[in-house]
Parts: C-alpha cells; sequence; structure tokens
C-alpha cells in the first residue's frame, strides 16, 4: 500500500482488464484487434504484455487457438487468434496470471489453474506425485 492509503486496491482497468473485458465480448480475436480497442499508449509495451498474458491464459485452458487470420501478403502468415472457453467465462474479474505459482487464478469463482507446460500434449508427468502413506486428515 502507498502511505496515506487504506485499504488495497480492489479495482483496476488496466491493459488485461480492459482485454479480458473485450475477450468476453467476442467470438474470437487476435493480438492487433485487442491493441486497437484496449491500447491507449500509456503501455510500456502493450503487444508484448497481452501476449504474455494470452499465453497463460491458454495454457490454462481457458482459452483456445482458433486458426490465423487471412495474410495479408504474400509473407504474411496472417495473425493467430483465439476463442473463450464458455465454462471460462465465469465474470467480469479478469484472471490472473500468478508467475511465482506457475498458475492463473479466476477471482471470480476463486479458482486456480496450474499451466500445463508449453508443447504438453498432458502435464500428467509434471504433477507432484501423491504420497500413498498421506492419512485422510493430512491435506
Amino acid at each position: 500500500m502507498n502511505p496515506g492509503q487504506t485499504a488495497p486496491r480492489t479495482k483496476t482497468f488496466g491493459l488485461r482488464v480492459r482485454a479480458w473485458w473485450v475477450m468476453r465480448e467476442v467470438s474470437s480475436f487476435s493480438i492487433p484487434d485487442l491493441l486497437a480497442v484496449v491500447a491507449n499508449g500509456d503501455e510500456g509495451d502493450a503487444a508484448s504484455n497481452l501476449q504474455h498474458y494470452i499465453r497463460a491464459l491458454t495454457r490454462a485452458g481457458i482459452l483456445v487457438e482458433a486458426g490465423r487470420d487471412k495474410p495479408a501478403s504474400k509473407t504474411d502468415n496472417g495473425a493467430k487468434r483465439w476463442r473463450l472457453v464458455k465454462a471460462h467465462s465465469t465474470g467480469p474479474k479478469a484472471p490472473v496470471h500468478r508467475t511465482s505459482r506457475n498458475e492463473v487464478y479466476d477471482p471470480n469463482t476463486g479458482t486456480a489453474y496450474p499451466l500445463e507446460q508449453e508443447g504438453a500434449a498432458r502435464p500428467d508427468r509434471f504433477k507432484k506425485p501423491v504420497r500413498s502413506d498421506a492419512g485422510a486428515g493430512d491435506e
């Protein structure tokens, strides 16, 4: 908290919050689509920020890839598109990427989604092993 502040900030209107609002309202989107709507010029590197956020949401299963835009030229691959998985459109509060915990937290439901390893089809090998001698009350 800042000096003179009596309570932590509970509302923010940052880039990721604005992007989350757009993600919930459109059927699919690309990073250029989001930048055109949510970037106001005050952000340091809005494209990189959104790219990291979208990658985290995708690894958490909140977003899925939805193909690419039509290429604008012969050397253009077209912008990658994503869409929000309907089951994860849980409310207006933007999911938070917790890098220290390697998860995405949904403040609307209180659920934390672990991030899958990039390129891995199933993250089962990365899960902590379950102790066989753990009692029922040890959780």
